[in-house]
């Protein structure tokens, strides 16, 4: 991911029903860096949640993204925070 604003769109895994989802990047200690919520809703038959991700002033590095709805979490991901370039 690159250190900037940004929409993402995330897959979630099958039978994860629509509603709300919240969303993290974390630190390698623990502490969330940027969080978000938005509805999970079902696009091209596949449960998906949208949202605008502001990266901008985070460090680059390894993070963990964390997806939760309803008190559960349904995913975690490593992902690299890299420095903003223009492609």
């Amino acid at each position: 991911l690159a250190a900037r604003v940004m929409r993402l769109r995330l897959l979630l895994p099958a039978g994860s029903g629509i509603g709300q989802c919240g969303v993290a990047l974390v630190a390698t200690g623990g502490e969330a860096k940027w969080s978000g919520r938005s509805r999970a809703e079902i696009v091209d038959h596949a449960t998906t949640v949208s949202l605008d991700a502001d990266f901008s002033q985070l460090r680059p590095g390894p993070y963990t993204l964390w997806i939760e709805k309803d008190g559960v979490r349904l995913l975690r991901v490593p992902v690299t925070i890299r420095t903003n370039r223009k492609d």
